[in-house]
């Protein structure tokens, strides 16, 4: 089997299995909310899926889905001063009128809602002008913070387009890895790690399957690079523990030279090896 065969099947393995399930839940928690606040029905309005499944870099066993529940304008007179707790309340309470056996309980900042496999945040917001979502935080006396879900997404979603599709792979193939080696490192983390990485280096900008080997490689190395150069903030101490065991790595892959010792010529037969690998592959 070739290394691009292999990468194929590892992703492949990684899809959500269960994507009508949650699809049917966000529609049954978007029905109740608009039950609330618009008096309507709609499983689909008012709702913006958001965090790794509205990004499209989840894996198979996801556990934590987001929503946004975008509040009437209307409503904001009611809650701007100081009623952040009252929203979240409003909101749990609009889904247990609807589901009241479902486990539903007020965060800081949003509505959790606990199903058997999964549980969704709810996070009610208001929509500003320029796109970006206020939402609330009980925290102390409570206060209103800014979300930007919609860039993020699209900011994920041109960066993959741009570099040949293998952003959303390596967050879900960097999620996978994390998940084996129970890493606290969150998935807007994993992302914007991938995000930047990629952005940093051209090296992948039209290579697929058959290099994500190197591609794996030479992730953990800047990764390992911030962790050692940040010191021991949050971000710093989860990464570190890729310096600490440098031997794992997505699908057990032992080291390899880097990519710029190839360049210099010394691991020439390995890439003439890999062009006739990806030629005979049609990759």
């Amino acid at each position: 089997m070739s290394v691009a065969d292999m990468f194929n099947d590892f992703l492949a393995n990684l899809v959500i299995q269960n994507t009508e399930t949650i699809s049917l839940r966000y529609g049954e928690l978007t029905a109740a909310l608009n039950k609330k606040f618009r008096d309507t029905e709609s499983k689909t309005a008012n709702v913006l899926q958001v965090g790794s499944f509205g990004r499209n870099t989840g894996i198979d066993g996801i556990s934590d889905l987001d929503m946004l529940y975008i509040m009437p304008k209307g409503e904001w007179d009611n809650y701007k001063d100081g009623r952040q707790l009252k929203l979240l309340q409003d909101a749990k309470a609009a889904v247990t009128a609807r589901y009241p056996a479902t486990d539903v309980r007020v965060d800081r900042l949003v509505v959790t809602v606990t199903y058997t496999d999964f549980h969704v945040e709810i996070q009610p917001v208001f929509e500003q002008d320029d796109g970006s979502y206020k939402y609330p935080d009980t925290k102390s006396e409570g206060s209103w913070k800014i979300t930007k879900p919609r860039e993020e997404m699209e900011a994920v979603s041109k960066m993959d387009d741009a570099k040949n599709l293998n952003l959303k792979r390596l967050c879900r193939m960097a999620r996978a890895w994390k998940n084996k080696h129970g890493l606290e490192m969150s998935g807007l983390l994993i992302d914007t790690l991938a995000y930047n990485f990629l952005e940093s280096t051209e090296e992948y900008d039209t290579r697929s399957y058959l290099y994500y080997d190197w591609l794996s490689r030479d992730f953990f190395g800047f990764i390992s690079t911030r962790a050692a150069a940040r010191g021991r903030d949050r971000e710093a101490v989860c990464i570190q523990y890729l310096l600490e065991h440098p031997n794992l790595c997505i699908l057990g892959a032992q080291k390899k030279p880097r990519i710029d010792d190839a360049r210099q010529g010394r691991i020439h037969r390995r890439n003439g090896n890999r062009r006739c690998e990806r030629d005979d592959a049609g990759r």
